[in-house]
C-alpha cells in the first residue's frame, strides 16, 4: 500500500457528509496469499466481477467513534521520501518477482524525490509494496499522493495502490485486506471487508466506485479512518483531490488485537503464478509514483 498535504493546523474536523450507496456487495470468489514481514500473512482478492447489492447494515446499537466536537491532532507517521529507497522511513518492504522499489527525481510532488514501484508484465512479477507497522486504533487521516504514467496500460486486471492489511484470523486462516483502494478499467476502487462473526471463513466484501483515474496527473487522497470496534462502527471517508467521493459507515476490519497495517506500491494478485492464471506478457511494466505521506492521529 504516499502522502498529499502537510498538517500544519493543531486541530481538524472530520468532513463527513451522508454516505452514498455502494456499487457492490458480494463475497469475493478469489484469493491468493500474501505475505509481507514480521511473520504475517494473509489473503489479498482478485475479482472480476461482482453483481451490484445494497449496503452493509451496521449494528443497529453501535455508536459512532468521530463525536460532533473538533478533535485535535497529531501525526504520528510520515515519509516524504527523500530518504534511500527501497524501503525509505517506512517499516519493511517487499518485491516479488524483478519489480523495483526506487527513488526518482521525475515526477515528484514535493521536495526533491518521489518513488517508484515497478512491477515488469514477465509472468514471474506482481508486487512491489512498501509497508508500515500498525499505529494502534482510534481516529486516523491517511493523506498522501499517487500517480499513474502516461502510459499506463488498460486492463481489467485489479491493481492494488494502497492498503491497510491485517492479520491471521483467530481459526489461523489468512485473509483479505479490510481496506484497498485500487484501480480497474481506468476506474478508482474502494473494498472494505468485514467479519460478520470472528469465526467467518471468508469476510463480505463492499465495493465503491471513486471515480475516473487520470493519468499523468498527481491524485491527492485523504482517508479519514475511524477503526470499527466490536461494540462501536466506524467509519472510511475518501477524499479525493479535497473532495468527498465516499463515506462508509459500519465495520471496517477484524477487531483483532491490532488494526490494520498501511501498505502501498503495486500489488497485482492475478500475476501471481501461483494462482495458475493466463495472461499476456510483454506490455509495458505496471509503474506507480508516490509522495508526501502524512499520517495524522484524531485526539480528544
Amino acid at each position: 500500500a504516499c502522502k498529499f498535504y502537510r498538517h500544519t493546523s493543531s486541530c481538524c474536523a472530520c468532513p463527513i457528509s451522508s454516505a452514498p450507496l455502494p456499487l457492490y456487495t458480494a463475497c469475493p470468489p478469489e484469493s491468493d496469499l500474501d505475505t509481507m514481514g514480521s511473520g504475517h500473512s494473509s489473503l489479498v482478492t482478485s475479482v472480476s466481477a461482482v453483481p451490484l447489492a445494497t449496503a452493509l447494515v451496521p449494528g443497529q446499537s453501535a455508536p459512532t467513534i468521530f463525536p460532533s466536537s473538533t478533535l485535535h491532532s497529531a501525526v504520528v507517521f510520515s515519509d516524504d521520501f527523500e530518504g534511500s529507497a527501497p524501503q525509505f522511513n517506512h517499516s519493511r518492504y517487499r518485491v516479488d518477482g524483478s519489480g523495483s522499489i526506487t527513488a526518482v527525481t521525475n515526477p515528484v510532488f514535493h521536495g526533491q524525490q518521489s518513488a517508484k514501484f515497478t512491477v515488469p508484465n514477465d509472468g514471474v512479477s506482481w508486487r512491489s509494496e512498501i509497508a508500515k507497522n500498525s499505529l494502534g486504533y482510534g481516529s486516523f487521516s491517511f493523506s498522501f499522493v499517487n500517480y499513474l504514467p502516461t502510459d499506463w496500460v488498460d486492463t481489467s486486471f485489479n491493481t492494488i495502490i494502497a492498503q491497510w492489511h491485517g492479520f491471521k484470523l483467530i481459526n489461523g486462516q489468512n485473509t483479505n485486506p479490510p481496506i484497498a483502494l485500487s484501480v480497474k478499467d481506468m476506474r478508482w476502487l474502494l473494498q472494505v471487508h468485514h467479519l460478520e462473526n470472528p469465526s467467518d471463513r471468508k469476510p463480505k466484501a463492499q465495493w465503491y466506485d471513486l471515480g475516473q483515474a487520470i493519468k499523468g496527473t498527481w491524485n491527492q487522497w485523504d482517508f479519514r479512518i475511524d477503526w470499527s470496534r466490536p461494540e462501536l462502527n466506524g467509519t472510511v471517508t475518501v477524499i479525493l483531490n479535497g473532495k468527498t467521493v465516499v463515506v462508509h459507515k459500519g465495520s471496517n476490519n477484524y477487531h483483532q488485537t491490532e488494526p490494520p497495517y498501511f501498505k502501498q506500491g503495486i500489488y497485482r494478485p492475478n500475476w501471481n503464478p501461483e494462482k495458475g492464471l493466463s495472461y499476456l506478457t510483454g506490455s509495458p511494466p505496471v509503474v506507480v509514483y508516490c509522495d508526501d505521506l502524512v499520517v495524522t492521529k484524531f485526539l480528544q
